[in-house]
């Protein structure tokens, strides 16, 4: 309840049986103002250096101020805060939403704050581009976002509930990714035996998918990024 003028304000507790009386307590609580952030129009900056930021937030106190039924997400009941970034336009990010004491994996759980997470470029009107929310309570929320224009953009970190696990603490981390050298076959990297046995080290977070086998090479899950080896055998 947010009172519009100063006065007395009286409570009636009150019951719907004659019978009904019985002790009872009462606890009222002052809750925190607002964040500053509560709204897209006055979302926080982020701050980046070498290509990446992070930022800390807290819902507990923040309000529902934009209720988004598109961008693929079906309720965006919850509290919400709001972050802008800059992006260039050609590169690609990673937008990630870890909860307080969140996990990447692990066992499902209906425990925790379950954010959820949409990327704007516009506030007025309401231009979503991305929405993400595709994991089980206190689970991290991922995507990659090629930006097609250079500007600002507003990240909105939101939930589907109005109850405990529609609120909490958490992190959100941006970072531009770079694309490996050998993301396509044709620039597959070269790996050299060396007695008889070569080794390597990859990451394909900055990949993109450039090849969807067929035919007898064709597999279940060949979706995802994909980098490319190189090797002479004999």
């Amino acid at each position: 309840f947010t009172p519009k003028t100063t006065q007395t304000y009286i409570i009636a507790v009150d019951n719907g049986l004659a019978s009904g009386s019985k002790p009872f307590s009462m606890r009222v609580t002052r809750l925190k103002a607002k964040p500053d952030n509560d709204t897209c129009a006055t979302a926080t900056s982020i701050p980046m250096s070498n290509g990446q930021g992070t930022i800390m937030g807290d819902t507990s106190t923040a309000t529902n101020a934009l209720s988004l039924g598109k961008c693929g997400l079906s309720s965006t009941l919850g509290p919400d805060l709001f972050y802008s970034v800059n992006f260039t336009a050609g590169k690609r990010y990673e937008i990630m939403v870890l909860p307080s004491q969140g996990k990447v994996s692990g066992t499902p759980s209906i425990q925790g704050f379950d954010p959820l997470f949409y990327l704007l470029s516009s506030c007025s009107p309401v231009s979503c581009k991305a929405g993400r929310n595709g994991t089980y309570n206190g689970y991290t929320e991922k995507l990659v976002y090629p930006a097609p224009k250079s500007g600002k953009y507003i990240i909105g970190v939101d939930s589907k509930s109005i109850y405990a696990q529609g609120k909490g603490r958490f992190m959100v981390r941006v970072r531009e990714l770079t694309t490996p050298t050998n993301d396509t076959c044709a620039k597959a990297a070269k790996l050299t035996l060396t007695a008889g046995v070569a080794q390597v080290s990859g990451d394909t977070s900055g990949a993109t998918m450039t090849m969807s086998p067929s035919g007898s090479c064709k597999g279940k899950g060949t979706t995802g990024p994909d980098l490319f080896y190189a090797l002479n055998l004999m």
